[in-house]
């Protein structure tokens, strides 16, 4: 609890602190304490019965968490769980405080690791959240949507009745398909 209360964790080593005193409090490991956390985030928000969550560990999330003082057990769910799943890079640079969880957990959206680390560099370089989100976002959205040409292809591809073409013209279709599907599955 102590060292929880030291000004100088980062909100990494902070969630990593509290997991462990999670884990002592409860006698349980971390994938079971994570699990208890999100069975009481799922029971809180209705998607699950109440009898699901140990009504006696649930009680004791929240005395530890009122101890700390610093933030809610939701609030921990919601904003700092997600930080034990950072790609390696994101979770360096928050390590060394090069950037805020805030934004490593918008940059986690990003799963181009060259875009991703293009926008990691911006945000160490002191890029604000809001002008990063819509970054972020405009990125997401072109990954998102394929170019037309692609959608035309795939459309006419779909009315194509392959056995109606001749065999060579056939032959060459099916074997670019096979191709296209070999590139798609690595």
């Amino acid at each position: 609890m102590e060292n929880l209360q030291r000004e100088d964790l980062n909100p990494y080593e902070e969630t990593l602190g509290i997991l462990a005193l999670l884990e002592m409090r409860l006698e349980r490991s971390r994938e079971e304490v994570v699990g208890l956390l999100r069975q009481m985030k799922n029971a809180q928000e209705g998607r699950v019965r109440d009898n699901v969550v140990p009504n006696k560990d649930a009680v004791q999330v929240e005395e530890i968490f009122q101890g700390l003082g610093r933030l809610t057990w939701e609030s921990f769910v919601q904003h700092r769980l997600p930080l034990l799943n950072l790609p390696q890079d994101l979770q360096t640079a928050l390590e060394e405080g090069a950037i805020p969880y805030t934004a490593a957990l918008e940059l986690k959206k990003v799963r181009d690791e060259k875009a991703r680390l293009k926008l990691l560099k911006e945000a160490q370089a002191g890029i604000s959240l809001r002008d990063l989100k819509e970054r972020v976002q405009a990125l997401l959205q072109k990954e998102a949507s394929p170019p037309p040409r692609h959608k035309a292809v795939a459309r006419r591809l779909a009315k194509v009745n392959l056995e109606a073409l001749p065999a060579e013209k056939r032959a060459r279709v099916e074997e670019m398909l096979e191709e296209l599907e070999r590139l798609l599955g690595e």
